[in-house]
């Protein structure tokens, strides 16, 4: 690999980040869980989300306490558990995400015990060769971030950091200063999907993270639907959506399983077409 490919290939994200601000145009980010209801059909549920418009995916793996989640995501990585997942199929599926969208910004979200199980130069060096951009480890605060965040970028990917609506101004503004790539705010005091609604301070929780310079501000936790992205579409720089894309698969699933990926595909268009600030 030449030196212009390899220094292409490791700014995917911030390239990615760039061309949506350089049109004004706010970002999908994707999540979706390794393995449910097996391996293949995960990999194909994340292939329509791209295909339908995410300019960015997460790649979830599967944990048994997975504090962050709601119900929805729980469920559906206990069901990948008890199909056999295993944390090798996390970077299968990295791979072949990735070998299908060259340029489409790949990241792992997980739990640290996965990693300090693996090791973290080990782990961070696997996500990197099978193709990720970077980390989203939520359980790991500020404070501790530092050894994740040097095997990240040895590895040339960027630690998402989080930001939860009730941290301090003082907090948000060191928060903003080590951020990398984005930064994922938090739009509630709750758990994933959990439809409690934004948190009345996360306007000034955004405002305060810009103010103090930070990259593009990602909307996390509780973005459920056009309607919620329409709501926040003009608060941040883009939204993260797992919850309804989980819960979308399983009910397509019941109704005709050859079909689920393509209407995962036109939920994903629908989502994208509501960051559209008319």
């Amino acid at each position: 690999m030449g030196p212009e490919v390899e220094t292409a290939t490791r700014n995917r994200l911030l390239t990615r980040l760039a061309e949506l601000q350089n049109r004004e145009e706010r970002a999908l980010i994707g999540y979706f869980p390794v393995g449910d209801p097996d391996l293949e059909m995960s990999i194909a549920a994340m292939d329509a989300v791209i295909r339908g418009g995410a300019d960015i995916l997460e790649i979830g793996i599967p944990f048994s306490d997975p504090l962050a989640d709601g119900p929805v995501i729980q469920a559906a990585g206990v069901r990948a558990l008890q199909a056999g997942f295993k944390l090798r199929h996390a970077f299968e599926a990295v791979r072949e995400l990735r070998r299908r969208h060259p340029c489409v910004p790949l990241l792992i979200m997980t739990y640290v015990n996965p990693v300090l199980r693996w090791g973290l130069k080990e782990f961070s060096a696997r996500a990197r060769r099978a193709g990720a951009d970077g980390l989203l480890i939520p359980d790991v605060p500020m404070e501790e971030a530092e050894p994740f965040e040097r095997a990240c970028h040895e590895q040339g990917m960027a630690l998402v950091s989080f930001a939860a609506p009730t941290a301090g101004a003082a907090r948000l503004r060191a928060i903003a200063k080590r951020a990398r790539g984005f930064v994922y705010a938090v739009s509630l005091t709750g758990v994933t999907g959990s439809g409690a609604g934004p948190h009345t301070h996360l306007r000034e929780c955004v405002s305060e993270l810009k103010t103090a310079g930070s990259p593009p501000v990602m909307i996390g936790f509780g973005v459920s639907g056009p309607d919620d992205v329409r709501t926040l579409a003009d608060v941040g720089d883009g939204v993260v959506i797992g919850t309804a894309f989980v819960r979308k698969l399983q009910e397509e699933l019941i109704r005709s399983p050859d079909g689920a990926p393509g209407r995962l595909e036109s939920l994903a268009c629908e989502l994208k077409e509501a960051l559209r600030i008319r």
